[in-house]
């Protein structure tokens, strides 16, 4: 059958939307939030990856502003930080603001053929900030390009927050070289921040078996969050939900993002049941601790970052 491709403006809980949409998946994008991808469906699946906005309406934030207090759904990007904190640039001290500058940008857009070319001009530094989505079969296709338009080095990194609906049967699937895991948050099952543990079954401070490429019930009440030890080769991850039949796959290029977190809440967080993978080219969070571990990019001035990140729905048969 031939692809039948839709791509057309609309309005997603009242805000100025971008469909696309073919036989098999449909996606929306929300421009003036961040260029937000806010659904990602599965047709004949009647699937929904994306972890949806609980309210009718999306807020919008200042650049300043605190992340937790508005939707924290859908698939948004973390640039030039994720937590909020100062960064050296030429002889000043930039403060970088929390989950980034890019999810609260509004972005200039046009639909050109087959895609959606959204582009930010940064009003905290200077950098230009690209992102071009295109849809084909079961994949949403986005290539990236950041560009230093001054004259200074700018410290960052970019790091994928795509959060996805999490289901208590559903399998994890991280890098195949995956062997051990850092806690980068205090957590009542694994312990204080900087912990290591093997994966994929480590053990919780009272002894207990713990699965990390698993999700608990929503009633568990915790979050967690982890990163690979290691950087990563095999730039693919996602998550099978085995009651849906169908796989979510994340491709990307791992020499650009060669770190990779994983975030989960199941219920501990403002009662969410979420989880994102979350390739990145800083380890990890915060401009502290890029500094102190110094891995993270420095964007020399006249220079672009160009990078890409597949994601696809396959429906998978028992």
């Amino acid at each position: 059958m031939k692809e039948k491709l839709e791509i057309y403006e609309s309005n997603y809980k009242n805000e100025k939307s971008i469909h696309m949409s073919n036989n098999l998946i449909s996606c929306t994008i929300l421009p003036e939030l961040g260029g937000k991808i806010a659904s990602f469906y599965h047709k004949d699946k009647k699937f929904e990856l994306l972890f949806q906005n609980k309210k009718h309406e999306y807020m919008k934030p200042d650049m300043y502003d605190d992340f937790s207090l508005y939707d924290a759904s859908g698939f948004d990007d973390c640039f030039p930080s994720v937590d909020e904190g100062f960064a050296d640039f030429g002889s000043e001290k930039i403060k970088y603001p929390d989950h980034g500058e890019i999810w609260s940008g509004c972005f200039d857009y046009e639909i050109i053929g087959d895609r959606v070319k959204l582009k930010y001009a940064s009003r905290l530094l200077p950098y230009t900030y690209e992102k071009t989505i295109r849809i084909n079969e079961n994949t949403i296709l986005i290539d990236y390009k950041i560009k230093n338009t001054g004259s200074e080095v700018i410290d960052c990194f970019y790091t994928m927050h795509c959060l996805i609906n999490c289901e208590k049967n559903m399998i994890l699937k991280f890098p195949s070289e995956t062997k051990k895991v850092i806690n980068v948050l205090d957590s009542s099952f694994l312990g204080k921040k900087g912990s290591i543990h093997p994966f994929p079954v480590t053990q919780t401070y009272e002894g207990k078996s713990f699965l990390l490429d698993h999700v608990k019930s929503p009633d568990s009440n915790g979050y967690e969050k982890y990163y690979v030890m290691d950087k990563i080769e095999d730039g693919i991850c996602g998550a099978y939900y085995p009651s849906k039949g169908i796989e979510f796959v994340t491709k990307y290029d791992a020499t650009k993002l060669p770190y990779l977190g994983f975030w989960v809440t199941e219920g501990g967080f403002r009662g969410d049941y979420n989880c994102a993978l979350e390739p990145s080219n800083g380890f990890y969070d915060s401009m502290k601790s890029v500094y102190d571990n110094n891995k993270f990019l420095k964007l020399e001035p006249n220079t672009d970052f160009e990078f890409s990140i597949e994601l696809s729905l396959i429906s998978v048969t028992d």
